[in-house]
């Protein structure tokens, strides 16, 4: 409408100047006003009038009506003109702010460290920022309505995942964040791949805006980490293999040495002069142990693999034993050291680690005992009742008057690592760590309280099952056997040292000893002899202690003898040892180091069987006249005659040696004559008839290994019979 605005105007112009300019007409009148001219000027047409008034002729003034007709139309067009003017003020206004908008949009975009784009429905690139052209080195005219499966990436399968991940995010219309790989100029990227659909003003979704963020450094970063990690971790397992292998092989010689001065503070009972030498000797080599076990401790604390191996016990038994071996260190040092007790329960056993708990209690003696010059060190156990069923708290504390312990240092005392510079003053905080660690293990707590100058407390705290206390007359507090308890034992040991104190310890036990350095060996003495009990080392080279104890049940098994005890010996202190001996058929694990009275109890429940009936001596006094050096020797004789015998015996072979088998059932048969040995005596003979009679190869070799049978029997009642003469005869 406003367009018609000028158009109108000059209509209107013409019109006035018509009315104001008529044409001249011949008769001197005036036209006639047509019905046309007035829809032209928008009239309406009158009557003519009835009667002409005075002064109706007058003309208009033609001046006055052109300025009115020439003016309006020309300030309409004015005012037009002003108004489109403004307009176009207005739209220039508006374009340059979208433009100013587009601009900065465009300069947020392409200032994006990262690469941005805009994709279509069907994958083609409607738009992308600077700094995805730089990374493809393209320019922008060339990849602007191309996919991604036109080239743009090195990799057609990476082309190919990017452009599945545009679909994914529009067919599913929610965003999505993949890790992916990408091979830009002969560089392989790792990036953190993003896409988001993006909808119409009708919520139709009309296409994708992604980009990617490179975190190849990340991945570097993380690479390195986990390698230095796994570096890290080989080192520490390498480090606590090497530990673990110096510790067993100082332990060994280092066992074998306390053990043997343990034996000689014992036969040192006529020297008092030797006695102090001794035990200075034997607390400078537990010191050594100590130091090694603590520095195993750490690294089993540090990795979590610290095991308890608990078991019912007297805690108060426990705490003697303990606080005695430290009654010559105390007496050196002019201290008192003074153990007390105090109970507000029946008397119990409690269920306990004894290695662990000695350990704690050694190390807390230790402590005190190194940093007091003088005064006494006190050593108090306490049992009280428990507020759990079946339980009960013990309390123990160990105090000194040394030289007690800054405040400083109380603070981290507790935290010290090997690796961590020693406390002023008190050089035992690794020892107080470990302890606390072992404290915590077992469920309780371990608190300390010093003032310097005036002494120091450790409190110990534990909450611990218990069980109505033995009997003392259960009690195993034998070292030495009754007489007529001599065992006959075979220790596997490839230690020369461990060899040698375990053979001592057992006859100063009052036991007979043979040694084997290898499980091969100890299999052949076994087979050959006769005895009581094996103490095997659990870790020998070649054969291991377990191979040996399956092969030892293997063989009772299969010639029906009876089982043998087998005692393993191991230094791993934990559970996973104890259930490979059980696995293996052993009947107890000890742990190394293994001392005389704890070795004494062990073998004080096994006492060797009498034999009466396998043989009878009367032929043999009568013969001897009752002389009992006589009778010893002709014992030893046919035991030595029976082992020959006997291998003999293995040696042959049932479907070859028919003859050779009777003659040596024959000659057997004489020595069971010779002590009445009617079980033998008989087997001989069936075995000799069987040979003659042409039995076939079955039948031999279950005779014989019959007959091996009654001669392993006969052989363990002349030990036995062997063993009582000697202590009977004077010495």
């Amino acid at each position: 409408m406003f367009k018609l605005i000028p158009y109108y105007s000059t209509a209107l112009a013409m019109v006035f100047w018509a009315a104001l300019f008529p044409a001249p007409s011949e008769a001197g009148q005036r036209l006639p006003a047509t019905p046309e001219l007035h829809a032209c000027v928008g009239t309406t047409p009158c009557a003519e009038p009835a009667a002409t008034l005075p002064g109706s002729d007058r003309q208009p003034d033609r001046g006055l009506l052109l300025l009115g007709g020439l003016g309006i139309p020309f300030l309409a067009s004015l005012g037009w003109n002003a108004w489109l003017h403004r307009c176009r003020t207005r739209q220039r206004q508006a374009e340059q702010a979208l433009r100013q908008q587009l601009e900065l949009m465009q300069a947020w975009v392409d200032g994006l460290p990262h690469p941005a784009y805009v994709r279509d429905r069907q994958g083609l690139l409607l738009y992308c920022n600077a700094s995805y052209l730089e990374r493809l080195a393209v320019q922008r005219e060339e990849i602007i309505g191309t996919s991604a499966l036109q080239g743009l990436l090195d990799d057609p399968g990476q082309a190919r995942e990017h452009h599945a991940d545009y679909q994914q995010a529009m067919a599913q219309d929610r965003p999505l964040s993949l890790e992916r790989t990408l091979l830009l100029n002969g560089q392989m990227l790792t990036v953190q791949h993003w896409v988001r659909p993006y909808r119409d003003a009708s919520g139709e979704v009309q296409g994708v805006v992604a980009g990617w963020i490179d975190i190849s450094a990340q991945h570097e970063l993380a690479d390195g980490l986990a390698a230095a990690t796994q570096q890290a971790e080989t080192a520490s397992r390498s480090n606590s293999a090497f530990l673990a292998s110096t510790r067993q092989q100082l332990r060994a010689p280092l066992n074998a040495l306390t053990g043997l001065l343990e034996l000689l503070l014992q036969r040192a009972d006529g020297q008092p002069a030797e006695r102090p030498l001794l035990e200075m000797a034997q607390r400078s080599a537990r010191e050594i142990q100590t130091l090694l076990d603590a520095a195993l401790d750490i690294a089993l604390i540090e990795s979590g693999q610290l095991q308890l191996l608990p078991e019912w016990l007297d805690p108060r038994e426990q705490v003697d034993a303990i606080v005695g071996a430290f009654a010559s260190q105390a007496r050196q040092k002019q201290l008192k050291l003074l153990p007390t007790f105090r109970s507000s329960i029946e008397p119990a056993d409690v269920l306990l680690d004894p290695l662990r708990f000695k350990q704690v209690l050694d190390n807390l003696l230790r402590n005190a005992l190194r940093f007091t010059e003088q005064g006494q060190v006190r050593v108090h156990l306490e049992l009280q009742p428990s507020t759990q069923a079946r339980h009960l708290q013990l309390i123990l504390q160990v105090t000194d008057s040394g030289l007690g312990i800054d405040p400083q240092d109380q603070q981290r005392l507790f935290t010290a690592l090997p690796r961590a510079r020693p406390l002023s003053g008190h050089g035992g905080a690794n020892r107080l760590s470990i302890c606390r660690h072992l404290c915590e293990q077992m469920q309780g707590t371990l608190q300390l309280t010093s003032q310097p100058g005036i002494g120091t407390e450790v409190r110990m705290v534990l909450q611990l099952a218990c069980r109505p206390a033995q009997l003392p007359a259960t009690r195993a507090e034998r070292l030495v056997p009754q007489p007529g308890q001599a065992l006959n034992v075979l220790v596997v040991e490839d230690h020369s040292a461990s060899r040698m104190l375990f053979s001592e310890q057992l006859r100063f036990l009052g036991h007979r000893c043979r040694t084997a350095n290898d499980s091969v060996q100890g299999l052949e003495i076994w087979r050959a002899g006769f005895f009581d009990l094996l103490i095997v080392d659990c870790n020998v080279p070649g054969m291991n202690g377990y191979d040996l104890t399956r092969a030892i049940r293997e063989r009772e098994r299969l010639e029906s003898r009876a089982p043998c005890r087998v005692f393993g010996v191991t230094a791993n202190a934990d559970s996973q040892s104890r259930q490979q001996c059980a696995q293996a058929g052993l009947d107890e694990c000890l742990f190394k180091p293994v001392g005389l009275a704890s070795l004494g109890q062990k073998l004080a429940g096994l006492p060797a069987l009498p034999w009466h009936g396998v043989f009878s001596l009367k032929a043999l006094y009568s013969l001897c006249r009752g002389k009992p050096q006589f009778i010893l020797r002709i014992l030893s004789e046919l035991l030595h005659c029976s082992y020959r015998d006997r291998q003999q015996l293995m040696d042959l072979r049932c479907d070859q040696a028919p003859q050779a088998l009777a003659e040596l059932a024959h000659k057997i048969k004489g020595s069971a004559l010779m002590v009445q040995a009617k079980d033998l005596e008989t087997q001989c003979q069936a075995l000799e008839q069987a040979s003659l009679q042409g039995a076939d190869e079955h039948t031999l070799t279950l005779c014989r290994s019959t007959l091996e049978q009654a001669m392993l029997t006969l052989e363990r009642a002349l030990l036995w019979q062997l063993d009582q003469q000697d202590n009977a005869m004077p010495h």
